[in-house]
């Protein structure tokens, strides 16, 4: 049985992670949930009905990754391209830390024996930055704008 993380290991590790710069590959998905109350089973089929109290919508997948990163203080970004087979597609852009080098082959070959084929971004870039907002926090529509994202086809109508 592993044994349990320490207080103190963990504040190291949050403290190390702050100012990081991660590529977070992987299904952008927002997951929606319904809380209610179950009264009875539809009589027509085995279904629970549910008398909805409320509903909520929280990131899932690679953006949930993505979201607790963040709020560790680390640098993470995803974001959905509009693709005319697919509608939208992942792009991952990726901040190198001063020294590191990797190449676009090496991700790709990377992704290829660890992530599913469905599942790899089929678009890179290398940025030097990611545009801020001037708190600090990541500017998502300049971040859209700079680097081709946005079109959000599921909803309809592009972010605003």
């Amino acid at each position: 049985m592993p044994s349990s993380l320490s207080k103190q290991r963990a504040e190291v590790i949050i403290r190390q992670i702050r100012d990081r710069q991660i590529v977070v590959l992987g299904d952008v998905m927002l997951d929606e949930f319904i809380w209610g109350d179950v009264s009875r089973i539809s009589p027509e089929a085995p279904v629970p009905v549910v008398e909805i109290k409320r509903e909520s919508t929280h990131p899932g997948g690679a953006a949930n990754v993505m979201a607790n990163l963040l709020a560790l203080g680390a640098q993470a970004c995803v974001i959905g391209v509009p693709d005319p087979q697919w509608d939208q597609n992942v792009k991952a852009l990726i901040v190198l830390k001063s020294g590191a080098s990797v190449s676009e082959a090496e991700l790709i070959e990377h992704c290829r024996t660890d992530i599913a084929s469905y599942k790899k971004p089929k678009l890179w870039a290398f940025v030097t930055a990611l545009p801020r907002l001037a708190s600090g926090a990541l500017d998502r529509d300049a971040v859209d704008e700079a680097f081709g994202g946005g079109g959000y086809p599921s909803r309809g109508v592009p972010r605003s």
